[in-house]
């Protein structure tokens, strides 16, 4: 059996992908904020329970630079793919003179992959 594609149909179906991808991109976004507020609850948890005391110092110094933007927190971003869109982390480096690489932002593990047509959400295999 073939499939008739007419024009509307078309259209429909990229339009569904243009929402999923918006979707997507909402994603990332909640994905970062998740990370930061997981990342401050657990600087001062272990403020607040001195599990290390000598570290408390550097906790605090993470909770400065995430209050004031500057802490180099996980970011998410997403690649479109032919079937599905791929969704991964960027992790901060700092420069490395031993390997010739500047500081700067790199794709780190995958989070997940969504179906371009259905908007369905995959966990990547571990």
């Amino acid at each position: 059996m073939t499939t008739v594609l007419n024009r509307d149909s078309i259209q429909v179906k990229r339009d569904i992908q243009r929402r999923i991808e918006d979707h997507v991109a909402k994603y990332c976004n909640a994905l970062e904020e998740n990370f930061k507020q997981y990342s401050i609850d657990s600087y001062k948890r272990n403020i607040q329970e001195q599990r290390f005391p000598e570290n408390t110092k550097y906790y605090e110094e993470r909770l400065a630079e995430i209050e004031n933007g500057t802490a180099n927190l996980y970011k998410f971003d997403y690649q479109v793919g032919k079937k599905y869109i791929k969704v991964f982390n960027l992790q901060y480096s700092e420069a490395s003179d031993y390997y010739n690489r500047p500081a700067g932002y790199r794709a780190g593990s995958v989070t997940a992959f969504i179906d371009k047509n259905t908007g369905e959400v995959y966990k990547p295999a571990s």
